[in-house]
């Protein structure tokens, strides 16, 4: 989400606010978000970075940011594979048929993201009664090539009639009213920018970068509604996602929601909220080997 361009300013703002004011480096938003320009400029020393994150990650003074400091020394040490709020996209040799039905076998054998309601209690909690039933939750599924990240979106009905497919798209529609799943991707990690895509049961779609609407990145869309459940099936150019050449080893820091008009709002977040922060995600791992991810 930021080109070396702007990496370099915010590198400039960095060193003015400590020249200005030293104490506001200290502020564990800003120390994260400094660690990350350095290392993406190769201008940090990894033990130095290390302690760094295990300081930040013992913080109690922001919400939120201890948890992205702990997730980013779990990326240095190499134990991403014990992260809880993380999910792997496997690279695929044969790019899905984009109908919508997901029934390609790498989606099977995708790891999935689960969005559920807050406060929705979990199969073995004892707020779960016998005829209780859990919530149905929505399910995201991820894969990639060299051209294309792939999303798989299984989303379950909980009532009333499917909306009636829309004849053509326009762009930035207005999903407000619309039962709609929105995806954010922090593709540098920097937590301070990102890329917004949400796709409607309708199949109508919007997208945006950092809140800029005139950003209309390439992206297929296909969404298949069916009277218990509606599916999307996406294909989004990662020229328009990134600049990283190479994504195998490589990790996004994402999140993911259900918007429902009149139904309770579902979520992937690690803080446990439906706000879409930049340090409330998980991570994308893009590979086979979790700890192999950098």
């Amino acid at each position: 989400s930021l080109t070396t361009v702007a990496d370099d300013g915010w590198q400039r703002l960095l060193h003015l606010a400590h020249a200005q004011a030293p104490a506001l480096l200290a502020r564990p938003d800003l120390e994260l978000r400094q660690f990350r320009s350095e290392q993406s400029a190769q201008q940090y020393a990894p033990e130095a970075g290390i302690d760094r994150l295990r300081r930040l990650s013992e913080s109690r003074q922001l919400i939120g940011w201890p948890q992205m400091a702990q997730q980013e020394l779990a990326l240095q040490q190499g134990r991403a594979s014990e992260l809880r709020w993380a999910v792997r996209a496997r690279s695929t040799d044969q790019p899905p048929l984009l109908d919508g039905n997901l029934n390609e076998p790498f989606w099977q054998n995708a790891d999935v993201m689960e969005l559920s309601e807050l406060d929705a209690p979990s199969s073995d909690s004892p707020e779960m009664g016998a005829t209780q039933p859990q919530p149905a939750k929505t399910l995201v599924r991820w894969s990639f090539d060299h051209e294309y990240l792939y999303v798989g979106i299984v989303a379950p009905r909980t009532g009333g009639s499917p909306p009636p497919p829309v004849e053509r798209r326009s762009y930035d529609a207005d999903l407000e009213a619309a039962d709609h799943v929105q995806l954010t991707f922090d593709t540098d990690r920097d937590y301070y920018t990102a890329i917004e895509l949400g796709i409607a049961a309708d199949g109508r779609t919007y997208d945006r970068c950092c809140g800029y609407v005139a950003y209309n990145p390439k992206w297929h869309v296909s969404v298949r509604s069916q009277p218990q459940q509606w599916t999307a099936e996406l294909a989004i150019e990662l020229a328009d996602l990134t600049c990283q050449s190479e994504l195998q080893g490589t990790a996004w820091a994402v999140s993911a929601r259900r918007l429902q008009p009149n139904q309770a709002t579902q979520s992937w977040s690690r803080l446990r909220t439906h706000v879409p922060y930049l340090h409330a995600g998980g991570l994308l791992l893009f590979g086979a080997d979790a700890d192999m991810i950098e």
